[in-house]
């Protein structure tokens, strides 16, 4: 722990480790906010800690699902599929779509209506002929039994490729 940062670091071939650095996290989430880069040079291991802006917060509610709908395919090879979850501890409680794209489908396999889970997902807008829609995009979900999904990794989440670390 550094300044209240959990550090997770691995080496590649002795000359250089990278890493994300977490931070302990409320029900609002941000993606990896900090990232380790480190290269041995003559004289020793740098390291350095580099913080990237946040594209947008995330969030997270938890929930039972309640129905999960089947991969739709567009034209364009776009694909996504989505699950509806009614959150826990609402008064009037509604259903949540949230959605699933590319890779992140395959997350869903793994799951059967009624399981209570924990979605984190990001808040998308968009205007279309004068109309404004938005979508929730899942990007995590976890039973609450404690078995997550595996997280993704740096490219998964937009940090570049430093000096051709991994």
């Amino acid at each position: 722990m550094i300044c209240g940062l959990i550090v997770q670091c691995h080496a590649v071939n002795d000359v250089s480790v990278t890493s994300n650095i977490e931070r302990p996290t409320s029900n609002i989430e941000q993606e990896a906010l900090y990232f380790l880069a480190c290269r041995n040079g003559g004289d020793g291991l740098h390291c350095a800690v580099y913080e990237r802006e946040p594209i947008m917060p995330s969030y997270a509610f938890t929930g039972t699902i309640k129905k999960i709908l089947p991969v739709m395919t567009f034209p364009s090879g776009f694909t996504k599929r989505e699950i509806v979850v009614t959150p826990e501890g609402d008064k009037f409680p509604q259903d949540i779509a949230v959605g699933f794209t590319k890779d992140k489908i395959a997350m869903l396999d793994a799951f059967q209506e009624a399981d209570r889970v924990t979605v984190n997902f990001n808040l998308q807008g968009r205007e279309y002929n004068g109309k404004y829609f938005t979508s929730c995009d899942g990007w995590k979900i976890q039973k609450l039994d404690g078995n997550a999904m595996p997280d993704f990794g740096p490219e998964d989440i937009g940090i570049e490729d430093i000096g051709g670390l991994p």
